[in-house]
């Protein structure tokens, strides 16, 4: 997806929710020097970098790591990841009800993970906090999905296929097992994709490991950086192969969209992003509505294949 105007602003906001948390974290000291030195890290590379042939998620990257480099830290979030893992944790009892009690238990599992996908903070208009989760849990899951495309998929959960699920936030990956012990069900194989490194609130393998993620899929890579989505330059040749040769991919919210939806990735066969459509360039480029519930098909590069919406 190419970078808009709109994402300008919403990466400043961003940057300065991370300077707070940092500071806040440091004791709140320096936080104004703090966040002079990171708002002009951002702006350099938003002057270097901002066209519109530019990835959104490219760009997102580079303003993230001028950031965390001019804080002098790696992981400003590494708090509020941990309270997510917690609250998807004691929110885990409510969810295997849910799905039990669903006709469906593959949709019920899916959707569990876009609730989760709002476990995502410093976007103007989301969360505050990951315990704010506990209040919208029962709303959102009785409004269920906006754009419902599942159907498209079942054929390729069967023994024989392969799955790659790329996850996104902490926390919410505690809703991804849900998905993946279903998914483990058909008999697929899947491998699950983790950050290499800490960025924003993106699971990391230590995520995947507190989330006991590890028992419902047959084989967990990195993507060998913080890069938001994801950055074909700086993966491993086994993830490159894993993406190219997979039946489906299962692209968990919308920095991975914003990654998979540019050109170098045209050669991916089958994709349903899974997602929060949290912000109207991502809805706009879905071609759907905001603050929606997603699960889209889309064959490689190219349109969305059908369903209810």
């Amino acid at each position: 997806m190419k970078i808009r105007a709109e994402c300008v602003p919403c990466l400043l906001t961003r940057g300065m929710f991370e300077c707070r948390i940092s500071s806040h974290a440091n004791g709140g000291r320096d936080l104004d020097r703090k966040e002079a030195k990171a708002m002009q890290a951002a702006l350099k590379v938003f002057a270097k970098e901002y066209g519109p042939r530019e990835c959104s998620a490219t760009v997102a990257t580079k303003v993230h790591r001028a950031i965390y480099k001019a804080l002098g830290d790696d992981d400003p979030y590494r708090k509020i990841k941990r309270q997510s893992n917690d609250v998807a944790r004691r929110l885990l009892p409510k969810a295997r009800r849910f799905i039990k009690a669903s006709d469906d238990p593959l949709e019920a599992a899916i959707l569990l993970s876009v609730i989760g996908n709002l476990l995502d903070f410093g976007i103007p208009g989301v969360l505050d906090d990951p315990t704010a989760l506990d209040a919208l849990f029962d709303g959102i899951a009785a409004h269920g999905l906006d754009v419902d495309h599942i159907a498209r998929i079942r054929h390729f959960l069967k023994p024989g296929k392969t799955i790659v699920y790329l996850t996104d936030n902490a926390g919410e990956i505690v809703f991804d097992a849900l998905v993946c012990e279903v998914l483990r069900s058909y008999g697929s194989k899947i491998v699950l994709v983790v950050k290499g490194a800490p960025i924003l609130t993106d699971a990391t393998l230590k995520d995947a490991n507190a989330a006991g993620i590890e028992k419902h899929v047959d084989a967990i890579l990195t993507t060998g950086s913080n890069a938001v989505g994801l950055d074909l330059s700086e993966m491993g040749p086994e993830l490159k192969k894993a993406l190219f040769g997979a039946d489906l991919i299962i692209a968990k919210g919308m920095a991975n969209y914003e990654a998979l939806s540019e050109p170098e990735y045209t050669g991916l066969r089958n994709i349903i992003y899974i997602l929060r459509t949290k912000c109207q360039p991502v809805a706009d480029s879905l071609g759907v509505g905001k603050d929606l519930n997603v699960a889209i098909f889309m064959m490689g590069k190219g349109r969305a294949a059908g369903g209810k919406q």
